[in-house]
């Protein structure tokens, strides 16, 4: 607790890294929550679009809906100042969250979809390039080409300087491939720093065959402040009401948030 006082204090921000829009909102609460109301700066890189193939009217939403959500988390007004924010020599559209230290930046690499593969509609995306040196893959927004070295670089240069790294695990039987992917990604790129920072890796999907550990109370908050999101993204429910939501196949990840702090090994050599 001393340490994250500190970082308060000192107004450091902290990053997360993540597969899609949504991804923090479910698997990384009440822990995201609580950062938040504590008025703890953070930066967060949403590696795919998470567009479902769908196309751009979708995904824009779930941007938005994210927005949302971090604006009613905090308690403040939804006013977001939209532009760009590069690192390692590539530029994201990013939003930054007017009167706080909170900036979503969006890569918008296409969805891989349950087997990784991605869509007819944009081709393969986050879980190939993770899984093939070779591969190379398109932004949806812009088309700009990517590759597992850009995405290296690009991690590694996000998480740089955070005292903390809030990810999703590497493995797992039966996770989706982009959390798989994007964990691999965040957990090499923080273990490369000279000092690595404090790195926590939640489990995703696949928290929901595991035994729910979250206090009634604290669910119900989960469940109502998805049931907020959902209002921008129509896929994940039917509608946008706790009773939709519980009933979902969100209802019994929002029951459970499952982390360990990973411990890096030796510095890789460069």
């Amino acid at each position: 607790m001393l340490f994250f006082t500190l970082l308060l204090l000192l107004g450091v921000a902290e990053a997360a890294v993540v597969a899609h829009p949504d991804d923090e909102l479910v698997f990384m609460t009440p822990n995201w929550a609580q950062m938040l109301r504590r008025g703890q700066a953070l930066r967060v890189l949403y590696l795919t679009a998470g567009d479902a193939g769908e196309d751009a009217a979708y995904w824009l939403r779930r941007e938005q809906g994210m927005q949302a959500a971090y604006a009613e988390a905090i308690g403040t007004a939804n006013l977001w100042q939209r532009g760009v924010r590069c690192w390692a020599g590539r530029c994201l559209a990013a939003a930054a969250l007017v009167g706080h230290e909170v900036t979503l930046a969006f890569l918008r690499l296409p969805d891989g979809m349950l087997d990784g593969r991605g869509s007819a509609r944009y081709g393969p995306g986050l879980a190939a390039l993770v899984d093939d040196s070779r591969a190379t893959s398109r932004a949806l927004a812009d088309g700009s080409c990517w590759t597992q070295a850009d995405l290296r670089r690009l991690v590694l240069a996000f998480v740089a300087g955070a005292p903390a790294v809030h990810t999703l695990e590497a493995g797992g039987q039966g996770e989706h491939p982009d959390h798989l992917a994007a964990g691999a990604l965040s957990l090499a790129a923080a273990c490369r720093r000279r000092q690595p920072p404090q790195l926590f890796a939640y489990t995703a999907s696949r928290s929901s065959r595991l035994p729910a550990n979250l206090p009634a109370a604290t669910v119900a908050q989960n469940v109502q402040r998805f049931a907020r999101y959902v209002r921008f993204d129509p896929l994940a429910c039917a509608a946008a009401h706790p009773a939709c939501v519980r009933a979902s196949l969100y209802g019994p990840m929002l029951a459970r948030q499952i982390w360990r702090e990973v411990r890096c090994g030796p510095p890789a050599a460069d």
